[in-house]
């Protein structure tokens, strides 16, 4: 009887030594606070990353509760962000302490730092208040499903101080803003047309990536014309494809990047791999953001 009860200690043993490991580490979302002391008056950054836990992640979604007697957001920088569309946001609510986004990446990312967006956050009183996410928020898997996942989530605890006597405030955000001497990378502008988009009309698709402060806008001009601020995808106005269109990438800082594309050199005869690529992953985010709201609804 004894052997029998050892070699079923070691079955157990063995069994949870191979399944905890799996079951103990998963996908997470979480903020970290790069400052040791925060004081009433200081600007402070927290950071939102995912640790995908080897899973490929294509989409995510979360609202954030703040407490608004204490905290203040001040500005949403995506420089440096894994995710380059998003269907909803980033944007918050001082009044009511909330943030949400719903963002994805038209590739996917795997890996255990990913860092989606830095909240720049003025800190209004003295005391110990919390940053924590909403239940409901979620990630989606790059598995071709969108099959949705419930992440941990992990929130952050803060402590406020009184202002010591002769100390200046501090402020992260305009630290970041004064260090981002470089404008926004990688703009690219892709036209495209298809009678199941847009009911058939050209349209052009327009991204760049910011390491610094992250963009803050896109505008576009055709034919030289005033630059006006916009979306990608963008619907042209000239039909005729007789002249260019040009786009303009400002990040947070007042960097700038400018592209122009020749509308008529640059005509498709069918829709291209690339832009069926991004608005394959402008559907998968909509579709996100749609089913989201619709949950809420019912809840």
């Amino acid at each position: 009887m004894k052997k029998f009860y050892n070699f079923f200690a070691s079955t157990i043993f063995i069994f949870a030594c191979l399944i905890l490991p799996k079951a103990a580490r998963a996908a997470t979302l979480s903020f970290s606070v790069d400052s040791r002391q925060i004081s009433v008056g200081d600007v402070f950054v927290a950071k939102l990353d995912l640790d995908s836990a080897g899973e490929k992640i294509n989409v995510a979604q979360a609202a954030v509760h703040f407490d608004s007697k204490a905290l203040e957001v001040k500005n949403i920088g995506t420089g440096g962000s894994i995710f380059n569309q998003w269907a909803s946001g980033p944007s918050y609510d001082n009044q009511a302490g909330n943030i949400s986004f719903t963002g994805g990446t038209t590739e996917s990312f795997s890996g255990s730092l990913g860092n989606i967006l830095k909240i720049a956050f003025y800190a209004k009183q003295k005391g110990q208040t919390a940053l924590s996410f909403a239940a409901d928020s979620a990630i989606y898997l790059a598995d071709g499903k969108g099959t949705k996942i419930s992440p941990l989530l992990n929130g952050s605890q803060i402590t406020i101080s009184d202002v010591a006597q002769n100390q200046p405030s501090t402020n992260q955000w305009d630290k970041i803003l004064a260090d981002d001497k470089t404008p926004p990378e990688n703009l690219n502008i892709s036209l495209g047309r298809d009678p199941s988009v847009f009911g058939g009309k050209y349209f052009i698709s327009f991204s760049a990536t910011d390491s610094g402060s992250g963009i803050d806008y896109y505008a576009a001009s055709e034919g030289g014309g005033d630059f006006a601020q916009t979306q990608s995808p963008y619907v042209l106005k000239d039909q005729t494809l007789s002249g260019t269109v040009t786009v303009k990438a400002v990040d947070k800082a007042g960097n700038a990047s400018i592209k122009s594309l020749n509308l008529k050199q640059n005509n498709p005869t069918g829709i291209g791999y690339k832009i069926w690529f991004i608005i394959a992953g402008l559907i998968v985010l909509l579709i996100a953001a749609f089913a989201i709201k619709k949950l809420k609804k019912l809840q």
